[in-house]
């Protein structure tokens, strides 16, 4: 009887590390610097409150803890009433509606966020879609720690 549940508990220890195995890469990919206790509790549909998974570094529990995008808010929010409707969700990271009142650009840029927490506050002008993208911008903040020289790009440049 005690070699069956011993068996049964070592089945169960290797198929959650199978789990996550499987799911870390990813996680890892979105939300690096998010160091959470059960990573499969982001993005579940269920908005867990508690620090770190309500966080700008998971993504706001993985969107689930974003709110519903006021329109109105986002359109006409102060101190800069800029937020442009037609471009939330189309899955690209868009600055001028990367806030709370337009959801993170339709939770667009809830990775970039995470990625770089500091880089979106600080420097308003970056284009988060130029972040990573292959070529160093060492202007207007994209070079900085930040924003993670430049996602990288500026690595060679910086050496």
């Amino acid at each position: 009887m005690k070699d069956d549940r011993s068996e049964r508990r070592s089945q169960n220890i290797v198929s959650i590390q199978q789990h996550l195995a499987m799911i870390l890469p990813e996680f890892n990919a979105k939300y690096p610097n998010c160091n959470i206790p059960d990573p499969d509790q982001l993005g579940d549909g269920i908005c867990n409150t508690t620090s770190p998974y309500n966080s700008i570094l998971c993504g706001f529990d993985g969107g689930d803890c974003v709110d519903d995008v006021d329109e109105y808010r986002c359109k006409y929010q102060d101190p800069d009433p800029n937020g442009i409707i037609e471009l939330l969700g189309n899955e690209k990271c868009n600055a001028v509606n990367n806030n709370r009142d337009c959801g993170w650009d339709g939770k667009d840029c809830l990775e970039f966020n995470a990625k770089y927490p500091v880089c979106g506050g600080k420097y308003k002008d970056i284009d988060p879609e130029h972040v990573g993208d292959g070529k160093c911008d060492n202007f207007g903040g994209y070079n900085s720690l930040e924003c993670g020289n430049d996602g990288s790009d500026c690595s060679i440049f910086n050496q």
